[in-house]
């Protein structure tokens, strides 16, 4: 069974609690390059209040945190190791490589901020433009708005779609 299969499998079976703190961990773990795209416990989550295992803006709001807190924390770990290419986590090395953070760093210069919001959209891409987002200085503030931006239209988005379609899924 692969990770996506047992991660629907996982969250498939649980409820109230459980199930927000599963999806609210998932979501972290992508933010970290996971890979698995953010929409798939997102869908999940909406499956879940669809089956009436979940309130439906409860889940909502959980996507939106895990969101926001997991690239937020990519951020905060941009500012810390990203001057020292070396000092980032041996965790993190695998997705947030030199020649990728070079790339997004170009397009940090050419498109500014607006990188942020688009990444969101762009999964493979996301961990290493929050990560560079810290390490190239922009700030804190401005960071969060455009990363929230984004994250109120995809985290409804993809909870409203798994509650509708719930019974095809």
């Amino acid at each position: 069974m692969n990770v996506k299969n047992l991660l629907i499998a996982l969250l498939g079976s649980t409820a109230g609690v459980t199930a927000y703190g599963l999806v609210f961990i998932v979501l972290l773990l992508a933010g970290f390059g996971l890979p698995l795209p953010e929409d798939i416990p997102l869908v999940m989550g909406g499956v879940l209040v669809h089956r009436g295992q979940a309130d439906l803006w409860v889940m909502i709001i959980t996507g939106y945190l895990g969101i926001i807190i997991g690239d937020s924390i990519m951020f905060w770990l941009g500012r810390r190791f990203g001057s020292n290419p070396n000092a980032v986590p041996r965790l993190l090395r695998r997705v947030v490589t030199a020649e990728r953070r070079a790339w997004v760093e170009g397009l940090f210069h050419k498109h500014g901020e607006k990188l942020v919001l688009a990444a969101r959209f762009l999964p493979g891409v996301r961990t290493v433009t929050y990560f560079t987002a810290g390490s190239v200085g922009m700030h804190y503030p401005k960071f969060a708005l455009y990363d929230s931006l984004a994250a109120l239209a995809s985290a409804p988005l993809f909870v409203v779609l798994g509650y509708k379609f719930g019974a095809d899924i």
